[in-house]
């Protein structure tokens, strides 16, 4: 929000969690109750709110047909799942596609997937971070950044589609805008080294 303040962006939760940390003049909430359903606020929100991202609270059950119908659509969708883990995660979505009536898979839908966990300290401190970003393609789940590695940039940028949605100070190709993203946050150094990438079967036993 801080680079692009005018996205329309639509926050569909059961309950308030995201929604109080993000708002803007553009950004439309949207939570549950009475008949109100997630997936009736999913469907109202594409239709009246024409969103530029959509962002639902948390995949659960019965909103999972409409949540796969918006990510197919074309707009762009950020939603979050509680699992052990990557591979769990797919496992889990997978149920919850196929238990809803589709024929399809989660990885059919989501190309970007991001762990997060927390360390316990022993002091009882708690801290909540990014453990790993993976990009699916035709060879697996292809890491970005994985326990504070990250891809070679030229790695990286072959993973970015050539024209993106989103253009930043005048520029519109994959890597000028990644450019113009850096240098807007400030972007520090890193470390780069070779990460391989995982197979399906090796994530969620796929065939």
């Amino acid at each position: 929000m801080k680079l692009w303040p005018r996205l329309r962006v639509s926050i569909v939760e059961e309950e308030p969690e995201v929604a109080t940390q993000v708002s803007g003049p553009n950004v439309v909430k949207y939570f549950s109750f009475g008949d109100r359903t997630v997936t009736s606020n999913i469907r109202a929100t594409r239709r009246y709110d024409r969103p530029d991202l959509l962002v639902v609270g948390e995949l659960r059950g019965e909103e999972v047909p409409s949540w796969f119908e918006a990510a197919g659509s074309g707009i762009p969708v950020l939603t979050t799942a509680h699992s052990t883990g990557l591979g769990d995660a797919v496992k889990r979505l997978d149920t919850l596609i196929q238990a809803s009536g589709l024929r399809a898979s989660v990885l059919d839908a989501v190309r970007v997937w991001v762990v997060c966990g927390k360390v316990v300290s022993s002091d009882g401190g708690i801290q909540r971070g990014v453990q790993a970003a993976y990009v699916v393609t035709e060879g697996g789940f292809v890491p970005v950044y994985r326990a504070g590695r990250y891809l070679p940039e030229p790695e990286f940028l072959e993973l970015l589609p050539p024209e993106l949605q989103l253009s930043l100070d005048g520029a519109s190709g994959a890597e000028e805008v990644y450019g113009a993203i850096k240098r807007r946050l400030g972007a520090g150094e890193a470390v780069f080294e070779p990460l391989e990438p995982l197979p399906f079967e090796g994530v969620a036993g796929r065939d």
